[in-house]
């Protein structure tokens, strides 16, 4: 038995000795790791650079002084550039301005006294009773004025003998829109040649600008009221178209 005892109190012994030791050995290690550490903080703190306080530079200081201080970098510059000179291009003297020359108003002309009297055309239109005794009238136009002219038809019997009293309003003429009754003369012819006798003439006036052209109808009619080589005539017509161009 106590033999026994002596074996466990050996045993505890070893035992308490090894936790001492381990202990022991926990501690060092703690303290070794603390030690690196406060060495990585001094090591750290020691590479920060110093910030060095510059005292300001009294204004009594002289400015070339503070210049001088300052010594410009030579620039090398390449030997392989080539520096080229621009030469200005030469200024072109101003151009005087010519005064403006007044532009003359020119007169107005007046209306050629060509315009006027300018003939636009003729023409004439004839009966055709077959007996012998007709009528035929002539008409011609020229101008008047810018914007007019003038026609004028002349009637005429044409007959072999014939034998007539002076009528009144016995030929009517109409050109356009216009209308003349005429008195006719009297009439002798006795002779078997052919005769042209004057029966009537008026003047009628139309519109017509210049580069315009105008249509008017023409009518003649004479009221004979009689009998010719056994042909019995109330009246004798002709009529026809006037056209003017100007």
């Amino acid at each position: 038995m106590n033999r026994d005892k002596l074996k466990a109190v050996l045993f505890i012994v070893v035992f308490l000795l090894i936790v001492a030791v381990v202990c022991s050995w926990l501690a060092g290690k703690d303290q070794d790791t603390a030690e690196t550490n406060v060495a990585s903080n001094v090591i750290a703190t020691s590479t920060e650079v110093p910030v060095i306080e510059t005292a300001p530079v009294s204004s009594a200081a002289p400015a070339s002084a503070a210049a001088a201080t300052v010594t410009p970098v030579p620039h090398s510059t390449s030997s392989s550039s080539t520096t080229t000179s621009t030469t200005p291009a030469p200024t072109a003297a101003p151009t005087p301005t010519p005064a403006p020359t007044a532009t003359p108003t020119p007169a107005p002309t007046a209306t050629p006294e060509a315009s006027i009297g300018t003939p636009l055309g003729s023409g004439s239109c004839s009966s055709s009773t077959g007996t012998g005794l007709d009528i035929t009238a002539d008409w011609s136009a020229k101008t008047i004025s810018a914007t007019q002219a003038e026609i004028t038809v002349t009637v005429k019997a044409v007959s072999y003998s014939l034998q007539l009293m002076q009528s009144v309003d016995a030929l009517h003429i109409s050109v356009g829109d216009q209308y003349a009754s005429l008195g006719t003369p009297a009439i002798s012819l006795d002779s078997n040649g052919q005769h042209t006798t004057p029966l009537g003439s008026d003047t009628f006036t139309v519109t017509i600008n210049p580069g315009e052209t105008v249509t008017v109808p023409l009518a003649v009619e004479w009221e004979f009221r009689g009998t010719y080589h056994n042909v019995e005539l109330d009246t004798i017509e002709c009529g026809g178209t006037i056209q003017l161009e100007r």
